[in-house]
């Protein structure tokens, strides 16, 4: 029998997507938060997302399975909704993507190690993920040598971003 309600970290999963700090940190700027009041909390929610998303990848490889059977069930009964093309479709195919052998993230991860965990930790270009491919990625092969450099570029980060929106806002 099928528990559906071991599956909460997908909601949670859902709900965190549209959070992401790289959206906070222009929103809240824009919207009169004080670039000191983003230099504490943003760098706290966003090792915060990052360490979720690092045990979220970990967690599917055990419940991938069950969630496809949510997935074909609820397609079959027609009652697929948008949680189920949004988050479960997203999940599975970012999952299938992560253990596809010849993933660009996968590759360059294996074949520049730490160094690729910093670039994609560090990346500033916004709309252009790497922290989020990176942590599946280490997540789903329990890598957390490599995923602890990955929350201290990401820390980094986000303290230059914030830094960066701020001083640009202000033009």
């Amino acid at each position: 029998m099928l528990d559906i309600g071991k599956l909460w970290p997908v909601l949670v999963y859902g709900i965190m997507l549209p959070l992401n700090t790289d959206v906070i940190i222009p929103t809240g700027l824009m919207s009169g938060v004080s670039q000191n009041l983003l230099l504490i909390s943003v760098p706290i929610l966003a090792t915060l997302e990052i360490y979720y998303s690092f045990w979220f990848w970990g967690w599917l490889v055990d419940c991938a399975g069950d969630l496809r059977k949510i997935q074909e069930t609820r397609r079959e009964l027609g009652r697929e909704g948008l949680l189920d093309r949004w988050v479960v479709d997203s999940i599975l195919s970012v999952y299938h993507n992560v253990i596809d052998p010849q993933n660009t993230t996968r590759r360059r991860i294996h074949k520049y190690g730490i160094w690729a965990v910093w670039i994609a930790g560090l990346n500033p270009i916004p709309g252009l993920p790497t922290r989020g491919p990176c942590a599946a990625f280490l997540g789903v092969f329990r890598s957390k040598h490599k995923f602890n450099h990955l929350v201290l570029a990401n820390l980094i980060h986000t303290i230059f971003i914030v830094w960066g929106w701020s001083h640009f806002l202000e033009r």
